[in-house]
């Protein structure tokens, strides 16, 4: 089986990551929803932002970058280190502001709301995203044939789509919390409380 599901991943590879992407988005989603944040009602608008994405942008990106990385530099042991780093460090800073503004864009949120998002959120989504993916990408870039890599790293996925889908969709994601956070949530203004008592 593993025989069959390799030639067709080296055949079809586009189609395999942009399929297993799309799933393991969809699949990470749900669980972040009514597992981790225990929501009663599944935002099905949020579980089809994380699937399109994962399908339609992050797979076709990265199936392409790692296209281009494999032949400029090539298989040499310098070359997967350069990869690994590049992938775990350097990717992240640009693929999550542009989901940030996908998800904006997909939510109806203004152009201020969109900003404020990725202030609040986006360095704690690309710290814990360098910490999770560079054992992956270290065993992606050292070990597996090129042609398996991606489908690898969505597969990956699964347990991160999660995760991010609790860092970017959740009302009060906590990771790292600045001393000013910590400060309001400890101690919350009196007009906030005010509005929590009348409500």
């Amino acid at each position: 089986m593993f025989r069959k599901f390799d030639t067709f991943a080296k055949k079809y590879q586009m189609a395999t990551t942009c399929t297993i992407a799309g799933a393991s988005c969809a699949i990470g989603d749900v669980v972040s929803q009514k597992i981790v944040e225990k929501q009663e009602n599944l935002d099905l608008r949020r579980t089809l932002t994380c699937t399109t994405w994962g399908m339609l942008f992050a797979a076709p990106f990265q199936t392409n970058l790692y296209r281009y990385w494999d032949r400029i530099w090539g298989e040499t042991a310098k070359a997967k280190a350069k990869k690994v780093l590049l992938d775990s460090f350097a990717v992240p800073w640009a693929v999550f502001p542009a989901f940030y503004v996908y998800k904006g864009v997909l939510g109806n949120q203004s152009q201020e709301q969109i900003v404020s998002d990725i202030n609040d959120r986006l360095i704690n989504t690309i710290f814990a995203s360098c910490v999770f993916w560079l054992p992956a990408s270290t065993l992606s870039f050292t070990v597996l044939a090129p042609h398996m890599r991606v489908n690898f790293m969505f597969t990956w996925e699964l347990v991160w789509a999660g995760i991010c889908s609790y860092l970017c969709f959740a009302e009060q994601p906590l990771l790292l919390e600045s001393d000013d956070q910590k400060a309001l949530r400890k101690d919350p203004p009196k007009k906030m409380l005010l509005t929590t008592a009348q409500a």
